[in-house]
């Protein structure tokens, strides 16, 4: 509990001092830009990226940035989502220890309101590390692990 309330003091403390781009925080009035058509397979409820690209869950490193952009429930059928903005309306960070390991998981979960998409619930973004550093989900990894799939806009 300790090491959560100082982690939290500190990420907080490190968003402010880098104005946002260089820490975890994702600041709500941001928007996510979908740059081109994304198609989410049939019996799916979210898409994966890693390394600029879509992936299948199994092929995800999960001690590298990667991220899932969520839908709100499985589709029956492929759903292809149009190009626009998605406002991000509420973002949340934290780590947790993974049960019965060394390892933590850090996290950045961007809730994300379109009108036109409302089948789209969130983004999240994470990264496991069992070093033992505090290794945050950073904006530069957001941008990173989405490529050229969307475009992080901060205010």
């Amino acid at each position: 509990m300790r090491r959560g309330v100082l982690t939290a003091l500190i990420l907080i403390t490190a968003g402010c001092a880098t104005g946002g781009t260089g820490g975890v925080l994702v600041p709500p009035g941001s928007r996510l830009i979908l740059n081109e058509p994304l198609t989410i397979p049939g019996r799916e409820s979210f898409v994966p990226f890693q390394d600029g690209k879509t992936r299948f869950s199994s092929f995800v490193d999960p001690y590298y940035p990667n991220c899932r952009l969520v839908l709100k429930k499985k589709t029956r059928i492929p759903l292809t989502l149009n190009p626009g903005a998605f406002e991000i309306t509420d973002t949340r960070f934290g780590d947790s220890e993974m049960v019965g390991s060394d390892t933590y998981r850090y996290f950045t979960s961007m809730s994300l309101h379109a009108d036109k998409q409302p089948q789209v619930a969130k983004m999240i973004c994470q990264k496991w590390n069992n070093t033992g550093d505090d290794t945050d989900v950073t904006v530069e990894d957001i941008r990173a692990t989405l490529g050229r799939w969307f475009t992080l806009q901060l205010p």
